[in-house]
């Protein structure tokens, strides 16, 4: 994800926040203090939270961490604790110019207003006392500003969801254990962020149903910039990007938040349509003429392209789903092309036995092409678990990363047999993806009466993995759709 956002960057969709910088604030020595070697680059007051940029020696932050300071308002010493701790890298890294340290973002919750400086204490290891930052500003929103209410009731949030041409329309949760939950949606044109609710009650001012942020399109697929309002209905500029079952909603100074889908109407993993115009995906030779991918690759496309047939980048053959399943998510496209003159022997074998825990597999696709180029691409990995997502006993939870592109590619083992075709990743978290148990596509041709025998001859078993990649990825496609 990080990876991703920084590619966004650089290609220039840049973000602000109205957020109160301290860079090296002012720590008093006088004080006594007992601690491994620290430092404070910067303090990040926002409405949402307090961070900390510092650097440590050693690879960890204690989990009970905090912060503590008096409340202007009463005088009393309170103190707040650590929500989480992410390593940072690249430029916020090195104005620590730290030594062999581990950087780190600490994030607290907000401080009161009014608070200019703070102990930092880690119970058995650092100690920062008075630690000096500018007091913070809390600007009421302006009438304009008010946010707008789509929704009342859950029922009127599921009628407009249930309507919604979005693909990523439905409810999220947040990841943490805070128990945020938000809802995304479109009307006419418009696509919203709406709030829903919280485990501990309503948040501030916030209402059911009131919009938390509209999002605007990129010249990148599934990433958005969005106004969102903060918890006192300010304004602070994000980007926000999507995966078959999450939103990560991206802020300044490295921070995010992640959610996941939850369950419910419009919801499903496999259950996504295409926003775009145009869209691109992997599939792979089933049969000569024959490819397999995702339904959700080409199940809504009016045009299909099949290019990289031989290796040739350049050529794109016609094509058409001539079944699909989409419960799991499968859909098979047949060349119709008068060009096209066969693929040639197929070198491995598709085979519908059940994977065992621990395996070998790896993985070839087209993922992220805008950013990362058409070349074909390995991950490799093991299969984690015999069911995917909440259970489903239709996939395989893989280490293996996969990406946005990836879906529909194939998941191999290590005698180069086809045993699944790729179907998600999850963003924001390492080495989690899906493949779909090819037994499905087996039901799938026979169901539907098609006239596939699916390759059983593998040529390639005893070859070294660069040798195997280099047979396959003739019969492994990257596939442009438009509506």
């Amino acid at each position: 994800m990080k990876k991703i956002l920084s590619l966004i960057l650089l290609l220039g969709l840049s973000f602000a926040t109205m957020a109160q910088w301290t860079e090296f604030p002012a720590v008093d020595r006088k004080k006594p203090s007992s601690y491994l070697w620290g430092a404070i680059s910067t303090v990040v007051v926002t409405h949402e939270h307090t961070c900390v940029m510092m650097a440590k020696e050693g690879s960890s932050i204690s989990t009970e961490t905090y912060l503590e300071y008096i409340n202007p308002s009463n005088g009393s010493m309170e103190t707040i604790k650590l929500v989480k701790a992410d390593p940072i890298y690249g430029e916020a890294s090195m104005k620590l110019r730290s030594m062999g340290a581990i950087n780190f973002n600490l994030y607290f919750p907000p401080l009161p207003e009014g608070v200019d400086v703070f102990d930092m204490i880690e119970p058995k290891g650092i100690r920062f006392f008075g630690v000096h930052i500018f007091p913070v500003k809390y600007e009421t929103p302006k009438e304009e500003e008010k946010v707008q209410r789509l929704a009342t009731t859950e029922d009127d949030l599921k009628t407009i969801i249930n309507s919604s041409n979005f693909a990523f329309s439905g409810f999220y949760e947040s990841i943490e254990n805070d128990g945020y939950k938000l809802a995304v949606l479109q009307t006419t044109d418009t696509i919203y962020v709406v709030y829903v609710g919280h485990d501990k009650g309503d948040v501030g001012s916030w209402k059911y149903g009131e919009v938390k942020s509209i999002l605007r399109s990129t010249a990148i697929p599934n990433v958005y910039k969005a106004i969102w309002y903060m918890r006192n209905k300010t304004k602070e500029s994000v980007l926000i990007t999507f995966d078959a079952i999450s939103m990560t909603v991206s802020f300044d100074s490295d921070y995010s938040e992640e959610y996941v889908k939850m369950g419910g109407s419009n919801t499903a993993i496999n259950d996504i349509s295409i926003h775009s115009e145009q869209w691109t995906g992997t599939g792979y030779a089933i049969g000569d003429g024959y490819i397999v991918t995702n339904n959700h690759v080409a199940g809504e496309a009016k045009t299909i392209k099949i290019k990289c047939v031989k290796g040739d980048t350049n050529t794109g053959y016609t094509a058409e789903v001539v079944a699909a399943d989409k419960v799991n998510d499968i859909a098979i496209l047949k060349i119709t092309d008068s060009l096209f003159t066969g693929f040639g022997t197929i070198p491995y074998a598709v085979q519908q036995r059940m994977a065992d825990v621990g395996e070998d597999v790896f993985v070839l696709g087209y993922p992220l092409t805008q950013a990362l180029g058409n070349e074909i691409k390995l991950t490799n990995g093991i299969i984690s678990s015999r069911t995917g997502y909440q259970g489903n006993i239709s996939t395989y939870q893989i280490s293996a990363p996969v990406q946005p592109g990836n879906s529909g590619g194939p998941m191999l083992d290590n005698k180069g047999n086809v045993i699944g075709i790729v179907v998600a990743g999850v963003p924001g978290a390492e080495n989690v993806g899906y493949a779909i148990k090819t037994s499905y596509l087996k039901i799938l041709i026979e169901s539907a009466g098609l006239n596939i025998k699916l390759p059983t001859n593998n040529t390639i078993s005893l070859l070294s993995l660069t040798e195997k990649v280099k047979r396959v990825k003739d019969y492994v496609f990257y596939i442009e759709c438009s509506k």
